[in-house]
């Protein structure tokens, strides 16, 4: 299912125009960008946690020309799922 997909069941669902649902879900992705690009952690109770952390840089090598490069560090998003969420899609509950 892609962003299409979704704004398309939900406008249908709430009886929305999928323009409405639109900005409600780029406003939403948004404030979960923004926060994580902040160093903030978001936490959706029953489905899962954003989490930002730092993937430490090393030293590579190019594989077309064997030359040794230096990989820098970057900054990275991390999704878990949440313990009812996973229950959930397992079939344990």
């Amino acid at each position: 299912m892609n962003k299409t997909e979704i704004i398309r069941r939900l406008a249908k669902e709430h009886g929305k125009s999928k323009k409405e649902v639109l900005i409600l879900i780029d406003g939403f992705i948004g404030a979960i960008k923004e926060s994580i690009k902040d160093g903030d952690r978001v936490t959706l109770s029953g489905f899962g946690s954003f989490t930002p952390s730092e993937r430490k840089g090393f030293k590579g090598v190019d594989p077309r020309t064997r030359e040794p490069l230096d990989i820098p560090n970057r900054k990275i998003a991390s999704f878990r799922c949440s313990r009812a969420f996973k229950e959930e899609l397992n079939g344990d509950k």
